[in-house]
Parts: structure tokens; C-alpha cells; sequence
């Protein structure tokens, strides 16, 4: 019975890991890197003169993002409340 507990529990961070880095590509693809979104061009037009990256190399950025998460502790600095209320 362990060894089928430790499978589950790996079978859950595996599927974390993979629905975080969906949710990462969509952020990426639909909001960051995006020129015809009204927030997140600013961030598009910076990742592209800064970087040099574009939807068309969009895994560079998200290479980075996932390889920096992983290197790194999460600090939170900020919370929405609508999304995480007290």
C-alpha cells in the first residue's frame, strides 16, 4: 500500500507540474507576448525589444520562467483580494 501512495502523490505533483506549465504557455501566448491585448502588450513590446522574444520563440520564455521557479522560493509581495479573499 506505501508504494501505491507514493505513486499517487507523484502522480499528483507530475500533474501540478503539468497543468502549472499550461497555464503558464496560455498566460504567455494569450496575455505577455500578445501586441493586441490591451494589458499586456506593454509587456509584449518589452520581452520583445529587450529580448528579442516573440509568440514565434515563446519557449525561451517560458524555458526561463520554469527553469527560474524551480531555482527560486516564492516570495508573495502582493495578493488579490478578489481571487484569494481574507
Amino acid at each position: 500500500m506505501v508504494i501505491f501512495r507514493r505513486s499517487l502523490a507523484r502522480h499528483s505533483v507530475i500533474e501540478s507540474v503539468l497543468v502549472g506549465e499550461a497555464q503558464l504557455r496560455d498566460k504567455i501566448e494569450r496575455y505577455s507576448l500578445k501586441l493586441q491585448h490591451p494589458k499586456g502588450k506593454d509587456k509584449a513590446i518589452l520581452f520583445r525589444k529587450c529580448l528579442g522574444v516573440t509568440l514565434k520563440n515563446k519557449q525561451l520564455l517560458q524555458t526561463a520562467l520554469l527553469a527560474f521557479a524551480i531555482d527560486n522560493e516564492a516570495i508573495i509581495y502582493k495578493t488579490d483580494p478578489v481571487r484569494n479573499p481574507v
